[in-house]
């Protein structure tokens, strides 16, 4: 009985340590440098309107600081976040979502300043926002808590159809007269984004189901 103890213990110490977030002395760095960017840019901002000149500069301050503020939160958002069977391709999606939230926010203060101006501006962000939702589903949708075959089967051909929809996508980015796409590719469009919702759907009901299952004999006790 003492062995068994021991040896439920240590594997409880093992399943502990791997539930601890992963650090990330990049992601550590980037977040330092926000909330500097942060404080300096609003400081920038308060002298401004304290003072009364607020032009050009002051307003562009403000908004460099509600843009540093949006992603910090959006970095923030998933960084902290821990589930509850950590993988290799959680990392490979969390490492996606903080190089396009990086992305982002050095994209958004480039154009704010005028360093890089026109059609390239929409085309990168309609970027992100893809590759954002994207990843961000996928992550989704590959941490899900069933263990059941068929749950998790729906969650891998959603995973699948989601990098095809985006896949899908991509000329809607970077062609500047995409509405004279084909009327058959808008078609399948359509028809793949009713596919994936569906099958999402489905595994988010399903795993909801397997959760209350599994949940009732601790609730009982």
């Amino acid at each position: 009985m003492n062995q068994d103890n021991q040896q439920h213990e240590s594997i409880n110490q093992n399943t502990i340590i791997d539930d601890k977030p992963e650090s990330n002395p990049l992601k550590k760095y980037f977040l330092y440098a926000m909330v500097g960017g942060l404080i300096l840019s609003a400081v920038i901002s308060i002298i401004s309107v304290l003072v009364g000149q607020f032009n050009e500069f002051a307003f562009k301050s403000i908004v460099t600081t509600l843009s540093i503020v949006v992603h910090s939160l959006l970095a923030l958002s998933f960084v902290s976040g821990k589930y509850k069977h950590k993988s290799t391709q959680d990392n490979l999606l969390v490492n996606i979502l903080f190089t396009v939230t990086v992305a982002s926010f050095l994209t958004s203060i480039l154009s704010l300043w005028n360093v890089i101006t026109g059609s390239i501006i929409g085309h990168l962000f309609a970027l992100y926002l893809y590759s954002f939702i994207a990843a961000g589903l996928c992550r989704n949708l590959i941490n899900i808590e069933s263990d059941d075959s068929t749950t998790k089967k729906l969650a891998n051909a959603s995973v699948v159809i989601t990098v095809f929809l985006y896949l899908l996508l991509m000329p809607t980015v970077f062609s500047n007269e995409f509405y004279k796409l084909p009327e058959l590719y808008w078609r399948s469009i359509a028809a793949t984004s009713i596919l994936l919702g569906t099958t999402s759907v489905i595994t988010a009901v399903l795993n909801r189901l397997y959760i209350n299952k599994h949940s009732e004999p601790k609730n009982k006790k």
